[in-house]
């Protein structure tokens, strides 16, 4: 067999990998962010995923871990799609592999605490202890110029249970995420302040595979039903920028 056929052969062979590939189950690495992400069935970007589903040839394995581990599944090639990213806001050694979709869903960040004094937008950034979720204060530290020896991270439930204990002076998050577990934790008497906005987005790996698999998503994505899906979660977006959470179902 010449050289020619040989490469003819070998090129198709990659083409009818890369044409079955989807056919597989694609694994998704999600940090736990309720209520876009509840759980590995259950959340309102795991109704988009399935939505997607429903209309293509896609399959997903939904894993749930923290946001950095995330990451590096990405990196390692070990995951195809990961999120939620801070949307064209993450760190510049993250695009060096990886590459976020065109949907994209609006998300603020607060501050919270059990003192007033410290959801003050001049004075929050002095706390010595400002609690994140695992695998955030890195983003967190880069964006808003806060020294990582200030930030402590944990387990969203657990670290919403020591603010309200006074056990860290602030806590700093995605808001949808953070009102929702402080509801279901009922822990009243919770101050927040807005502190950005942020849209939240998904991201594939920067090669061959990842960018097709984008081209793919970004297609299908848009004809997904948004509005059905994210109707109650986005009211929360046009809450006051200051003021007690609330606990009221």
């Amino acid at each position: 067999m010449n050289y020619f056929k040989k490469t003819l052969i070998f090129t198709l062979g990659l083409f009818l990998i890369f044409q079955s590939s989807y056919a597989d189950e694609i694994r998704v690495s999600l940090e736990p962010l309720p209520p876009l992400i509840i759980d590995a069935k259950n959340g309102l970007t795991i109704e988009l995923l399935k939505e997607v589903e429903k209309i293509s040839d896609l399959k997903f394995k939904i894993v749930i871990m923290p946001y950095h581990r995330a990451k590096l599944d990405l990196k390692n090639g070990k995951s195809a799609l990961m999120g939620h990213t801070p949307h064209k806001q993450e760190s510049k050694e993250f695009y060096n592999y990886g590459h976020e979709l065109k949907w994209s869903i609006p998300t603020k960040i607060d501050v919270y605490s059990a003192k007033l004094k410290n959801v003050d937008l001049n004075n929050f950034k002095s706390l010595k202890k400002i609690g994140t979720p695992r695998g955030n204060k890195e983003f967190l530290s880069d964006l808003l110029k806060i020294p990582l020896n200030q930030f402590y991270e944990g387990k969203l439930d657990n670290l919403l249970r020591m603010l309200k204990a006074n056990r860290i002076d602030a806590f700093l998050f995605e808001r949808a995420s953070s009102q929702t577990t402080i509801r279901k934790l009922n822990l009243k008497g919770i101050y927040y302040t807005e502190v950005m906005d942020v849209a939240a987005s998904l991201a594939v790996q920067k090669n061959l595979y990842g960018l097709r698999l984008k081209k793919k998503l970004d297609a299908l994505i848009l004809k997904a039903n948004h509005k059905k899906i994210f109707k109650k979660y986005l009211k929360s977006m046009s809450l006051s920028k200051h003021g007690v959470v609330s606990v009221s179902k």
